[in-house]
């Protein structure tokens, strides 16, 4: 997994908890999170939140979650984006071209 090149997953959790002005135990109760160590290890980069989790936290912040992960989403989108490309070189040499039609609107 590419975030696993990370020593710590760069985010802007904590960021953007303190801009509004919240303590992490108030972020974990709105959540519905037990403890907050969780919030803790997100934010030091430690670990990644579920899907689900990485959503409540953006529409908390009124953010979008690339935002909260830039780096981290830009990375992985270079590294998919050269994966593909391989794969559609090595398809197209095969005369097994893929079609890549309305693919531009998942990946802009």
């Amino acid at each position: 997994m590419l975030y696993a090149e990370y020593k710590k997953i760069p985010n802007k959790l904590r960021k953007c908890r303190l801009a509004k002005r919240l303590k992490p135990d108030e972020v974990a109760e709105i959540l519905g999170l037990k403890y907050t160590s969780q919030i803790s290890q997100w934010e030091t980069g430690a670990s990644l939140p579920t899907l689900v989790n990485a959503f409540k936290l953006a529409g908390l912040y009124k953010v979008f979650v690339e935002d909260l992960y830039f780096d981290l989403m830009h990375k992985t989108r270079e590294e998919v984006t050269a994966r593909a490309q391989e794969v559609y070189d090595r398809r197209e040499r095969e005369g097994r071209p893929i079609s890549t039609a309305g693919m531009e609107s998942v990946t802009e």
